[in-house]
């Protein structure tokens, strides 16, 4: 059996998604981020990040990273949830699974987390991070993010949706509905963006979604 770690309002929820789709099993541990548990030494050992998810193998060992779980378990059970590694389907899901965490996954951080990217203000040494300048890099985020957010749904577009494989879903599409409900609610991504709005609704009506995205907080349970 395989142990998620897990937390609300994370990365979690896509991997979680596949294993609940492809009934494979698996129990939850929750590590609280708002708490600092996931920097507490017990789950350091898990995952030296301190990042949420991780996945405890049934024979021993840990695997992070949201796309990384993601594809280990599609090629180990042979999921349908993605291309075979010889389909010629296959290089434009990977294409989509690495825009999605590296690019798309990447970005909401400067959204959300500006701070940490902005260097100390040196005319304020009660000012940490720069607030200024942390402003500049959340709005230059979230113009980023429109950006990639286009190509995304003119990739749905070309494919003739509802997702990115056209009838098939596959996990990149698991990612982009988690990712999608990210972006701030009075943006209202997904609501003006016909081609994301029913890639997002097509996941939410396979079988286990809702269930495991109104557990995880997501607002995409109510799309």
């Amino acid at each position: 059996m395989y142990t998620l770690y897990w937390c609300p309002r994370t990365a979690s929820l896509a991997p979680e998604l596949l294993l609940a789709l492809a009934g494979l099993p698996y129990e939850k541990r929750l590590i609280d981020v708002k708490t600092g548990q996931n920097r507490e030494p017990a789950y350091l050992a898990i995952n030296p990040t301190g990042f949420v998810p991780a996945l405890a193998l049934p024979e021993g060992g840990t695997l992070a990273e949201t796309a990384a779980i993601m594809l280990y378990l599609c090629d180990r059970h042979g999921l349908d949830l993605a291309p075979a590694p010889t389909a010629p389907e296959r290089a434009a899901f990977l294409q989509d699974m690495q825009f999605l965490s590296s690019v798309i996954q990447a970005t909401y951080k400067r959204v959300y987390f500006p701070q940490r990217f902005a260097a100390p203000n040196p005319g304020d040494p009660g000012d940490p991070a720069d607030s200024a300048v942390a402003e500049g890099i959340k709005a230059r985020a979230l113009e980023m993010q429109e950006e990639h957010w286009a190509l995304m749904a003119r990739r749905l577009e070309e494919s003739g949706g509802p997702f990115l494989a056209g009838a098939r879903c596959t996990a990149a599409d698991l990612y982009l509905a988690m990712l999608a409900s990210w972006h701030p609610a009075e943006v209202g991504l997904v609501e003006r963006t016909p081609a994301l709005a029913r890639c997002v609704g097509a996941v939410m009506a396979l079988p286990a979604v809702r269930p495991v995205a109104l557990e995880n907080g997501y607002r995409l349970a109510e799309v």
